[in-house]
């Protein structure tokens, strides 16, 4: 809640700043915003004090504190804001800028800088700052020193205008901001009429831009006449930004108007909202689906959302003629494969309702291709084997309440779900809502991007599946999590003792494996003594009774509980390999 500019005196014109900028960012709506110590930053930690006290988040690591920050995103929808000290403080966000940026992430980094003078001469901690993100930034802003020749209304509608450029294109933005001392309360006057301006501008309304609406009321008539002449279409559904359950609706609708095939990847949170077996294709990576795909392909794709996880439906799409409809909330390509036509870029339900009406009175495509036999095979065969990748999918997906919340890794682990596929009418009770980090495909900041996730959705249980190697990247969370321990947070690491993924890759066929050891980074890393050790709950399971057993309690504990699953490499790269064979 603001508090009334006129219950304190702004002491320095630093403190008049920053409480502007802090001020103008609050009224913009943001999920929080996520602080760092230090003392260059000291007149902005005041200012966030003073604004929205609520929405403060603390933490001493600046990477986790990021990644925190886009965990918050995932779930509100709204931009979070980071605030951190000079020096190589900034540098620590550099991983999950890097993903935000990919993955079209508002980010509203506000970094605090020492005076150009000070930086030539060397001072302590003090670095060139104000391009050091690059490329991965939508605009970087240095405003230099706190200064009456900027008018208050300047110096906020500028800000107002970075947040909303991060909101409306989808990525981060850089504000860095000079402070000379004094750092703290003293008092250092203020040009009164400055001071009048200031605070008469802050009871005002924030600066509002509006977005364009890019996306018409119907669809373009060529678009139009390529959907109804289709006889074998197929939808694929990625990612989606705005995804609701409206959204979920819209394309069940559609999908039951247009016919043809459908592709749920895991992203959409859709994956197991419809029967797999009525027109879903599963995973493309799944041999014998991509064999069919050409042998019989479909003669259009209406795409919606994000990249698709499957790489192989890019390779696939690369060297066909198919043509590729786009639907989604940016006007980048998103498409690897290059094959894309046409893109169509505005709000997701906005362009679902054009093709339900566009679509209501066409008769419904016949499904073409099935893949119900082999589907029951490999279920059978995930079943018989040792614990694995891909019985941890399976049993999570079966027994994680219906409403659940997964944040899935990257690597082996998102590919398991996501290569996932199942007959049973049970899938359908659940509604399942899946975040991932899937900008840049980073393995790091998952344990920081859950707890963010979590702390805004403590009414819903949040599980998070990631891998050895990516729980080791971000073992300072961990550290976080010792003081949010009333959290509905549950955390399954699997365990291979080291990067699983690239000896299911066919640089594992090189004879020469000399450098193998270089990526796997094999370790004997013990996560249950280690988490233990902080005093947070964690079990260890070795085999698949024992994770059954494990994970049903999950959902009766209210507080953050986490299961080490351990698993023989061999047998999950045996098993990989066999449902490889299944046709």
């Amino acid at each position: 809640m603001n508090n009334s500019p006129q219950e304190f005196t702004f002491n320095n014109i630093n403190r008049l700043w920053s409480y502007l900028i802090i001020n103008e960012i609050n009224f913009q709506n943001v999920s929080g915003f996520y602080t760092s110590p230090g003392l260059r930053n000291a007149p902005l930690l005041w200012a966030t004090t003073k604004v929205n006290a609520e929405k403060i988040y603390s933490g001493f690591d600046e990477r986790a504190q990021a990644y925190r920050a886009i965990g918050a995103y995932k779930k509100t929808g709204l931009p979070s804001v980071l605030l951190c000290t000079s020096g190589t403080a900034m540098a620590n966000y550099y991983p999950a800028v890097i993903e935000a940026w990919k993955d079209k992430i508002p980010l509203i980094i506000i970094s605090s800088d020492r005076p150009h003078d000070l930086v030539w001469g060397d001072h302590n901690q003090t670095i060139p700052q104000e391009n050091m993100y690059g490329k991965f930034v939508l605009e970087t802003v240095d405003l230099g020193l706190p200064t009456i020749d900027i008018s208050p209304r300047a110096l906020t509608t500028k800000v107002a205008q970075l947040i909303h450029k991060a909101a409306y294109q989808g990525g981060p933005v850089h504000l860095n901001i000079r402070f000379r001392e004094p750092l703290d309360h003293s008092f250092a006057e203020i040009d009164s009429d400055y001071v009048d301006s200031a605070i008469k501008h802050i009871n005002k309304i924030a600066t509002s831009f509006h977005p364009m609406t890019n996306l018409p009321g119907e669809l373009p008539k060529h678009v139009q006449d390529m959907i109804l002449s289709s006889s074998k279409p197929l939808i694929t559904v990625g990612g989606l930004r705005d995804y609701d359950q409206d959204t979920k609706k819209l394309i069940h609708k559609v999908i039951d108007q247009l016919g043809g095939l459908y592709h749920f990847d895991i992203t959409s949170s859709l994956k197991f909202t419809m029967n797999n077996g009525a027109g879903h294709i599963p995973s493309p990576d799944h041999p014998e689906v991509i064999r069919d795909l050409k042998k019989d392909p479909p003669d259009l794709i209406l795409h919606f959302g994000s990249r698709l996880t499957s790489k192989h439906t890019y390779t696939w799409l690369e060297n066909s003629e198919i043509p590729l409809i786009q639907f989604g909330s940016s006007c980048d390509s998103e498409d690897p494969s290059s094959s894309c036509e046409y893109k169509i870029f505005g709000p997701t339900n906005m362009a679902l309702q054009a093709l339900k009406n566009l679509l209501e009175n066409h008769k419904a495509k016949p499904h073409w291709l099935e893949w119900e036999d082999t589907i029951i095979k490999k279920e059978e065969l995930i079943e018989s084997a040792p614990i694995s990748f891909a019985y941890i999918s399976k049993k999570s997906i079966e027994h994680a309440p219906k409403d659940a919340q997964f944040y899935i890794g990257n690597s082996s682990i998102i590919r398991s779900f996501n290569n996932y596929s199942t007959l049973s009418t049970e899938s359908e009770k659940k509604n399942f809502t899946v975040y991932s980090n899937r900008g840049v495909s980073g393995i790091e900041g998952f344990i920081a991007c859950s707890l963010g996730l979590a702390e805004q959705t403590k009414d819903l249980p949040t599980y998070l599946f990631l891998g050895d190697i990516s729980a080791l990247h971000d073992l300072s969370s961990l550290a976080q999590l010792t003081i949010k321990k009333n959290l509905n947070l549950k955390i399954i690491i699997l365990n291979n003792s080291g990067g699983g993924i690239f000896k299911l890759l066919p640089i594992n066929n090189d004879k020469d494996q000399s450098y193998l050891e270089l990526m796997t980074t094999p370790h004997q890393v013990n996560f249950k003594n280690l988490i233990s050790a902080l005093n947070i709950e964690c079990s260890q399971v070795t085999d698949k009774e024992s994770f059954h057993r494990e994970f049903t309690k999950l959902e009766n504990n209210k507080n953050i509980s986490i299961i080490e699953v351990v698993i023989d490499d061999q047998n999950n790269i045996n098993l990989f390999n066999q449902l490889k064979t299944i046709q």
